[in-house]
């Protein structure tokens, strides 16, 4: 496993709570969600707040406001190629990757979609929610009930995608928690939504 520092940067009465590695925005595969192009620009520019031993991308990103949680980005990318820990020993898995071979890529290929939690009142309109769960497709947004605690997307993350061991480490339940304001609407309820993640 692979964690990256995080940092709070603060500016005008905020802070940003995230990875210590500056983002390349210049270099980001825009409209690429849960692509190849766009797990390799995350591992490769260390955006990220852990990489898993299945090398599985967990990213945790929030901003808040007088102590209140305004913002934030929780994102799983599971690793969209198959490979075994023997053929990694000693090799990051950053090079790895880039000294595949076209054909080896092709057949390690898994197609596994990302899941985003994002968290933004200040960019809610219908079709938007101000929380959703994005997945498969950038346009897809799910509504959900509220914000996430990291302990709430910790706990959807290993007891959905790593049951056994969810199960085997009970530290993992131990996160504090935090009870956030519902900001789903009465619209969003009608349609299909999360209700619950923790």
């Amino acid at each position: 496993m692979d964690v990256c520092g995080h940092l709070t940067r603060s500016s005008g009465g905020s802070a940003l709570i995230s990875w210590d590695a500056e983002p390349k925005e210049s270099e980001f595969p825009y409209d690429q969600f849960g692509t190849l192009e766009e797990y390799f620009y995350f591992l490769q520019n260390r955006q990220f707040s852990a990489v898993l031993n299945d090398g599985a991308i967990l990213q945790m990103s929030y901003k808040m406001k007088h102590k209140h949680v305004v913002w934030h980005r929780l994102s799983y990318h599971p690793c969209p190629l198959a490979f075994t820990f023997k053929e990694l020993e000693g090799i990051p898995l950053v090079d790895y990757i880039e000294n595949l071979t076209a054909t080896s890529l092709r057949s390690r290929l898994r197609n596994r979609s990302a899941i985003r939690f994002d968290y933004d009142p200040s960019e809610a309109k219908p079709n938007h929610p101000a929380s959703h769960m994005t997945l498969n497709e950038s346009c897809c947004r799910i509504a959900v009930k509220s914000s996430m605690s990291p302990r709430s997307f910790v706990a959807f993350i290993f007891s959905n995608f790593y049951p056994s061991l969810w199960a085997s480490v009970p530290a993992l339940h131990a996160l504090p928690d935090g009870l956030a304001k519902a900001t789903i609407t009465a619209d969003e309820i009608k349609a299909y939504h999360l209700h619950r993640l923790a």
